[in-house]
């Protein structure tokens, strides 16, 4: 028979023989089972205690939609007077008199609206 025609030598029916257990080994793969069992634990733990935290994407919502109310009340009631104070110094002719006190009367407007939609806010939480 050539060369290449050999037969691998045959395996043996026995499995190959195992090491002794190394107690060292085992106590070690103990600990990081329990490590590894806590560390889930405390995940789960931390990501429960996140969801509980967060406010829902409802309360949110509605505390954006106060905050641009009283931005746009801020805003806009003044601008407002301006608006109508021009309109009255133009038709009477007196410079700026009406404008400015447009000016005032909307800020003091804007301030008290400002102050019904915060106690509104107050008691619907």
């Amino acid at each position: 028979m050539p060369e290449d025609e050999q037969k691998a030598p045959e395996a043996s029916a026995e499995p190959a023989p195992q090491p002794p257990p190394d107690p060292v080994l085992d106590d070690l793969e103990r600990r990081m089972e329990r490590l590894g069992q806590r560390a889930s634990a405390a995940k789960t733990e931390h990501r429960r205690a996140t969801e509980r935290s967060r406010p829902s994407l409802g309360d949110s919502a509605h505390g954006v939609g106060y905050g641009l109310t009283i931005a746009y009340t801020i805003l806009g009631l003044p601008m407002l007077g301006v608006l109508v104070g021009w309109i009255l110094d133009q038709r009477s002719g007196t410079g700026q008199l009406f404008t400015g006190l447009g000016v005032l009367v909307g800020s003091v407007v804007a301030l008290l609206a400002v102050a019904v939609q915060l106690s509104r806010f107050e008691k619907r939480r």
